[in-house]
């Protein structure tokens, strides 16, 4: 008959399972839940938008433009540059890169230039206009500010925070308009993540998302944006790229070199 194990044999055997009980309870410990962060009160929310919405004053990028209007459809290339409130320098870029179409807004006048018919347009830069071109039945300075991930927020009556489905809701009455504003905000970045607007009746009037933010510098910026006016079936998207907030923007280069020559009709 064999003799069994001596003590320390069996001290040492122990030891390495008490070993690896340990390492494996260590590596399959459970995961701790993270807080989610704690509901902000309604005017607090309001305030860290508004706060939001000051940092960042002019933009340039380049992306793509997706547009569509009662089943008309349309894409472009092209480069954008704003500067809050009301400048707006947008040009759409063939797929050599040359412009195919230059629009401007400056102090509250709209010019379109198309070089390759010597053809241009003026006019008053209307909320008309800016729902023409954006799907956004807003103002040229609430317009800049959705194009810089910044919902327009109405001076309100009342105002209202909850939670639905892991996001914070902000809900604004418009004081002068009697409008309603639904804002839905990431809990974790504070990004706005989207905005219906509504009217006094209930009826949604618009609708914009914005995804994708990025960190640039010390501000968050979107790199996708989408805009909706369904009564119209009016929809905009808009992708961002080589995103740089925050520069200094002479007014020179919102202006549109249009020949002398060349006869301006009016926008309307």
């Amino acid at each position: 008959m064999r003799p069994g194990p001596g003590p320390a044999r069996v001290n040492r055997g122990w030891c390495i399972v008490l070993a690896i009980l340990t390492l494996s309870s260590v590596g399959c410990s459970p995961r701790v839940a993270l807080r989610p962060a704690e509901m902000p009160s309604a005017q607090e929310l309001l305030k860290n938008l508004q706060a939001e919405d000051a940092k960042v004053q002019t933009l340039q990028a380049v992306g793509s433009l997706k547009w569509s209007r009662q089943g008309e459809r349309q894409s472009v290339e092209h480069a954008l540059l704003l500067s809050r409130p009301g400048s707006l320098r947008l040009e759409a870029l063939s797929p050599m890169g040359s412009s195919v179409l230059s629009l401007s807004i400056q102090r509250g006048v709209a010019e379109v230039y198309v070089p390759g018919e010597n053809r241009a347009l003026r006019g008053p830069a209307s909320d008309r206009m800016m729902e023409r071109l954006f799907a956004l039945p807003m103002r040229v300075d609430e317009v800049l500010g959705v194009l810089c991930g910044r919902p327009p927020l109405c001076p309100a009556a009342a105002v209202e925070a909850r939670v639905e489905a892991g996001s914070w809701i902000l809900e604004l009455d418009c004081q002068d308009s009697g409008l309603h504003e639904q804002i839905r905000v990431d809990p974790a970045k504070g990004d706005p993540l989207s905005m219906v607007i509504l009217s006094s009746s209930g009826q949604v009037m618009a609708t914009v998302s914005w995804s994708g933010f990025r960190k640039v510098g010390d501000v968050r910026v979107p790199t996708e944006i989408r805009a909706e006016l369904p009564a119209k079936a009016s929809r905009l998207e808009l992708r961002l790229r080589e995103l740089d907030p925050n520069l200094a923007i002479p007014d020179e280069r919102f202006k549109l070199n249009i020949p002398k020559e060349t006869q301006v009709e009016p926008l309307s």
